[in-house]
């Protein structure tokens, strides 16, 4: 798993990190934006909720405060006016009554 060969190669090597085997598992592709290679480097994962990843990403990765995926999971984008990221960094929710958050 996780393996690929050329035509004519006399081994399967492993492919770099968020690289997966593509179907023919004859040569390597880039994971998509908004997964990361499984650990075993055989498939791309989905990232979880909150986190994002560019093409070819070895870790699926939190945004910085005030800041969540957008919505392929693929970069960050800034909360607005009156808004915050929720604990788990997955959606921007309003702030109570009485709060408020600037930039």
């Amino acid at each position: 798993r996780g393996r690929y060969a050329g035509v004519g190669s006399i081994s399967c090597d492993m492919c770099r990190a968020g690289f997966v085997p593509d179907i023919r598992q004859s040569s390597c592709k880039a994971c998509e934006l908004g997964t990361n290679a499984s650990e075993d480097g055989s498939e791309c994962l989905s990232c979880p909720r909150g986190r994002y990843a560019g093409v070819g990403s070895i870790s699926c990765d939190m945004c910085r405060a005030g800041f969540v995926p957008d919505i392929r999971q693929s970069s960050c984008k800034a909360c607005e006016l009156g808004t915050n990221a929720s604990e788990d960094g997955s959606e921007c929710l309003s702030c109570p009554r009485g709060r408020y958050a600037g930039v």
